[in-house]
């Protein structure tokens, strides 16, 4: 008859996990495994334990993990065990051994009393065997436990990561989003910008023109005066449109200095967001 314990809600994700774990802790705590044999999902293996062997399985039930358990060997036991049947004779004491039906006063009974120390060891050596398996027993239920406690411990860990890294990806994408849009906005402003000072420029051209009309038509017959006006507004002009140049150099400089540090930005999330 196998004992069966399972550990519950593992899920298949985290089955080797469980496997490795839980046969790590059966280790340390003394186990000796044998005839390890993987088939896709199911284990099985033979185990030592103490004076008693058995063969294992382990294998995914659902969303659980079943951990199966049968008894098959105890030197030990089984030759205490017959030793006391054979000096006290009669297969009823052995049957009653066997089956755990035997107490200690029908034993002594049964065997009338010259051979009752013999008889008494093996029932006594029966006990004992049977206390070693439901040992073993126990300790495959809490290296379960503990293992199950584990794993859950792991997923619980994974998923808050998870969730982490869903928080944290979803706050790059937003502050990606927030960013493209700024760069957007200063892109509209630097075409805003270039063309206010097209404007100003053919503005400042304008008057310039204007400006050596009327003088050439007032000092139409001052010809040297003439010479002196145009050379002098054309200073004017030449130096107003190095002040605007240089006026535009700053202003644009400023947006572009902007830009490229928001496109800077921009770039490190992206690499950043390849990463999820």
């Amino acid at each position: 008859m196998p004992y069966i314990v399972y550990a519950k809600n593992i899920g298949i994700e985290y089955y080797n996990d469980f496997v490795k774990d839980f046969l790590s802790i059966l280790a340390n705590k003394g186990m000796h495994v044998e005839n390890y044999s993987v088939n896709g999902y199911f284990i099985s293996l033979s185990v030592i334990y103490t004076d008693e062997k058995g063969n294992m399985t382990i294998q995914p039930q659902g969303n659980d993990i079943q951990i199966s358990y049968t008894a098959y060997g105890g030197p030990e036991v089984f030759k205490g065990t017959l030793t006391g049947a054979a000096a006290g004779g009669g297969l009823g004491a052995l049957a009653g051994i066997i089956t755990g039906r035997a107490n200690e006063e029908q034993l002594k009974a049964s065997i009338a009393g010259a051979i009752t120390g013999g008889a008494l060891g093996a029932y006594r050596g029966y006990e004992k065997g049977m206390r070693d398996k439901i040992s073993f027993a126990k300790l495959i239920a809490r290296s379960v436990n503990e293992s199950t406690r584990n794993i859950m411990r792991k997923k619980r860990n994974k998923e808050r990561e998870e969730r982490k890294r869903k928080r944290k990806k979803e706050s790059l994408e937003r502050k990606l989003a927030q960013l493209e849009e700024n760069a957007d906005r200063i892109r509209g402003q630097i075409e805003s910008l270039k063309l206010n000072y097209e404007a100003r420029f053919t503005e400042l051209e304008a008057r310039h023109l204007e400006k050596v009309a009327n003088l050439e038509e007032r000092y139409s017959k001052k010809q040297d005066l003439l010479e002196k006006m145009l050379e002098s507004e054309n200073k004017r002009y030449e130096a107003m449109k190095l002040r605007l140049e240089a006026s535009k150099k700053r202003s644009l400089s400023s947006y572009q200095a902007r830009l490229e540090r928001i496109e800077k930005e921009i770039e490190e999330i992206k690499e950043e967001l390849r990463h999820y």
